[in-house]
């Protein structure tokens, strides 16, 4: 199982990687990392065959962004695919918590070929409405989606095994369903129940 690792600093970092960690995500309380964190991040990782995602969000209120927030979110993508980040971890949601098709595309371009993941903005999509938000995920060109299978967090991801298996089923493996842990018991849970290839979390 690959972990995806959360570092909000170069400490983490660190620790991360002295822990075996492969797949490091870089974000500061939740948004946008600097750009000498994500420089300093690349440099000291990949020639340790560490793979480092850089989560793109210019504000941690919502998911639905200004233009003004989709131009910044764009060219922080341009600045560290200079880098050559291994991927970016983002998603934008319009007024009624639907993808946000027209920024989620301009993005996705602007990324180019490198690999793209939905963030947890997924889960604040209408459960009624999510296997379609993933067809869209799908078409527009997203790999994989992070979720913690309900949009509170008051619950283990261990209590959400039904909407992740309904989420699995209906992917049907045009994309990677990564559930969002909160610490390895659960991840040895949930591995019970079903046999994720990865996990995504901030103390795995």
């Amino acid at each position: 199982m690959i972990k995806y690792t959360i570092a909000e600093n170069f400490n983490d970092l660190f620790q991360c990687v002295n822990n075996g960690a492969t797949h490091i995500v870089i974000q500061q309380t939740g948004l946008t990392a600097s750009y000498g964190f994500m420089t300093l991040a690349v440099e000291y990782c990949h020639p340790l065959n560490v793979k480092v995602y850089a989560v793109i969000n210019p504000r941690i209120e919502s998911h639905c962004y200004t233009l003004f927030d989709a131009e910044m979110m764009r060219e922080d993508i341009i600045q560290f695919n200079k880098l050559n980040v291994d991927g970016f971890i983002f998603g934008a949601l319009d007024r009624d918590n639907g993808v946000d098709i027209k920024t989620m595309r301009t993005l996705v371009q602007t990324v180019g070929s490198t690999t793209v993941i939905m963030s947890t903005a997924f889960d604040k999509i209408p459960m009624r409405a999510q296997l379609k938000a993933m067809d869209t995920l799908i078409d527009i060109g997203i790999s994989a989606l992070i979720t913690h299978g309900s949009a509170s967090y008051l619950s283990s991801v261990t209590e959400n095994i039904h909407q992740l298996g309904r989420l699995l089923r209906h992917s049907k493996g045009q994309i990677e369903i990564i559930p969002e842990v909160m610490s390895d018991s659960e991840i040895k849970t949930l591995a019970e129940w079903i046999p994720f290839q990865y996990v995504y979390g901030r103390d795995v």
